[in-house]
């Protein structure tokens, strides 16, 4: 993004002032082939790496290379990649059922809008009427509480020139939706979203293209869930950070360590493929959606851990039943974490989460010597927009194996 936000600049001047400027044409091709790489690492299937704040980001600069080339030299580049028929399909998997939030991994700042021209400039140069109908949908909310640089003025501008009253808007309609190159599945239910995620920190097709790891705003969290309900982040994650800690999400960690990249300020550039889970096999039987993961390798190694499976269900009116399995090469702390953005009430043995639109009962199978912790979440935002710090809710056990088995259900 950092690439094609400055070579942008260098890319209109030189179209800009061809005739005046003699290094032009030389600064076009080098940025041409540049490009034509970036456009090789795009997987088909639309998936992003990161959260919907750097999607903005990355795509305002990208679509507006396309029709750089596409309107000063005449090569149509929207066709070079099948990405662009499908990276809607993504952005609207992860959009909250109110439409404020980006529910999704990576560094994200959860708020944010001002993307609508993105969807439909792709769905004008792509007939995707999934596009069309996230860009009409996304042209509604106010862009109070988001990022300036996510919904600059300007983003007017672009509606009006590409939005296209005559194209066909509708959604997928799939209440889940998969994207494999990253490893990513979305269950929809009604007012309830669910998203979990194992597999290569940037995806398939970027890692086989040289990405190798996360540059930076991936996050160690394979496993984890994110969980919306109404108006209420009820599973929550971290947001955007100068720390890649495993605790910040809805997993367990190993004596307070976690994942590969945990502790660090930015993710690594380089992982190993040994290091890698397999992607979430996914089923769904009689209305339910079964979520299985096998989690151990992407542990640090010298936490010893042998195995971790997680299995999440997620029943036809949104609530969860999950059972995490895990065992270690030697005892030591295993702590299970939860983190809510809703207000957190001891209901007898169980908690009662409660925000707008939202009312959950969280529980876990008691078990001796599992002493339960809610505390404030423990970290300083990278955003003032987007400072928010829930509540964690833990369970530790010293032991060589254990399972957790929890729910979550709704009123």
């Amino acid at each position: 993004a950092h690439y094609l936000g400055c070579g942008m600049g260098l890319l209109a001047y030189s179209f800009l002032f061809w005739s005046e400027e003699p290094r032009s044409a030389d600064w076009v091709a080098e940025l041409r082939g540049a490009f034509g790489r970036v456009l090789s690492m795009l997987p088909a299937d639309g998936f992003f790496p990161h959260g919907i704040n750097l999607w903005v980001y990355e795509h305002g600069f990208l679509l507006r290379w396309l029709e750089l080339f596409r309107q000063c030299t005449g090569e149509d580049l929207w066709k070079r990649a099948s990405y662009f028929a499908h990276a809607s399909r993504f952005r609207a998997a992860a959009t909250s059922p109110d439409h404020r939030f980006g529910v999704t991994f990576g560094d994200p700042q959860y708020r944010v809008t001002g993307d609508s021209w993105c969807h439909l400039l792709m769905a004008k140069r792509t007939q995707s009427p999934v596009a069309q109908e996230i860009g009409e949908t996304l042209l509604r909310p106010h862009p109070r509480g988001t990022d300036h640089r996510h919904a600059p003025p300007r983003r007017r501008v672009y509606e009006l020139l590409w939005q296209d009253l005559g194209l066909k808007a509708q959604s997928s309609g799939n209440e889940v939706e998969r994207f494999p190159d990253g490893g990513q599945v979305f269950v929809r239910r009604k007012q309830t979203l669910i998203t979990m995620r194992s597999g290569a920190p940037l995806g398939r097709k970027r890692r086989a293209g040289g990405e190798v790891g996360g540059y930076g705003h991936s996050d160690p969290c394979n496993g984890a869930l994110l969980v919306y309900r109404g108006g209420t982040f009820v599973g929550s994650g971290p947001g955007p950070l100068y720390r890649r800690d495993t605790a910040l999400h809805n997993l367990v960690t190993i004596g307070g360590r976690g994942q590969f990249g945990d502790s660090c300020v930015w993710y690594p550039d380089f992982l190993e493929e040994a290091f890698i889970p397999p992607n979430p096999r996914v089923t769904q039987r009689k209305g339910s959606v079964y979520v299985n993961c096998e989690l151990a390798c992407a542990y640090l190694p010298h936490l010893g851990v042998k195995r971790h499976t997680r299995s999440v269900v997620v029943a036809p009116d949104g609530s969860l039943s999950g059972t995490d399995t895990i065992e270690l090469s030697s005892p030591d702390e295993i702590t299970w974490h939860w983190h809510t953005h809703s207000q957190v009430r001891l209901l007898g043995t169980d908690y009662l989460l409660t925000g707008p639109g939202c009312r959950a009962q969280l529980a876990l199978e008691p078990e001796l010597n599992t002493p339960m912790h809610v505390q404030p979440e423990r970290f300083v935002a990278a955003y003032p927009n987007e400072g928010t710090v829930g509540t964690e809710i833990t369970a530790t056990r010293v032991a060589t194996s254990t399972i957790y088995r929890w729910r979550l259900t709704f009123d």
